[in-house]
């Protein structure tokens, strides 16, 4: 992605605090909501979200390794993205992420310590294939937390004459993990569909139309527009 936008002409800045959003155009921002509420002045960018223990590892590789884990008991998760890509670890080596909830009045070790009882699990034997590690906290970034009674629709819109994108602004789920809980069928299935005037297909399914449609994400038209100056353009795709 980078490559592509600086061949079209985007300029791109890393290392500089943005204190104002910059005038004369279209605006996405793309941070979290204590960041964007400072940036637009607008109190109205509030979301609970989660704080979780994150444990980096990198073990000398085995075939007894999982791959994709969830704990359904303690809300846990590891991967090994070596896996996926196997340039993110040298030969011979696995690197993999976990995350753990950290429960209302939990340290950091605590949760850490269910994380790694975890690993035991899906990765056997790391404590002695340890070559490396890194433990951090994730506070308020583990994506929207809809409250019982909520979805994704009660999130702030992401509309606010500019473009705010974050999982916690009102856009449909799109996240396997964190929005799992939150997709819901379109509708009953029958057991056979029946073509107009015709008999039952054998082996057909009919589904009920869903209850509501999914509004749509933020027009086009402003997210596909040149960037000032003339200079290339950012497109969002749906």
């Amino acid at each position: 992605m980078e490559r592509v936008a600086r061949a079209r002409g985007v300029v791109i800045e890393t290392g500089s605090r943005l204190s104002e959003l910059p005038a004369g155009g279209p605006v996405i921002v793309a941070t979290s909501l204590a960041s964007a509420r400072s940036l637009l002045r607008d109190p109205a960018l509030e979301w609970p979200s989660g704080t979780a223990a994150l444990l980096d590892m990198a073990v000398t590789h085995s075939k007894k390794d999982g791959n994709v884990s969830f704990d359904m008991d303690e809300g846990g998760f590891t991967s090994q993205y070596s896996d996926h890509d196997p340039s993110l670890a040298p030969k011979g080596q696995a690197l993999f992420q976990g995350q753990m909830p950290l429960r209302p009045g939990e340290s950091k070790a605590d949760a850490l310590a269910r994380l790694e009882k975890l690993f035991d699990l899906t990765t056997p034997g790391w404590r002695s294939r340890l070559l490396w590690r890194r433990e951090g906290v994730s506070r308020g970034r583990t994506g929207a937390l809809d409250l019982p009674g909520l979805s994704w629709r009660d999130r702030p819109a992401i509309d606010r004459g500019t473009a705010c994108t974050w999982p916690a602004t009102a856009s449909p789920p799109r996240h396997p993990r964190r929005d799992l809980h939150q997709q819901r069928p379109a509708g009953r299935p029958t057991r056979r569909a029946h073509p107009p005037g015709g008999t039952p297909l054998r082996g057909a399914r009919a589904m009920s139309p869903p209850p509501r449609p999914t509004p749509p994400l933020l027009g086009s038209a402003a997210l596909d527009a040149p960037l000032p100056d003339g200079r290339g353009f950012l497109r969002l795709a749906p």
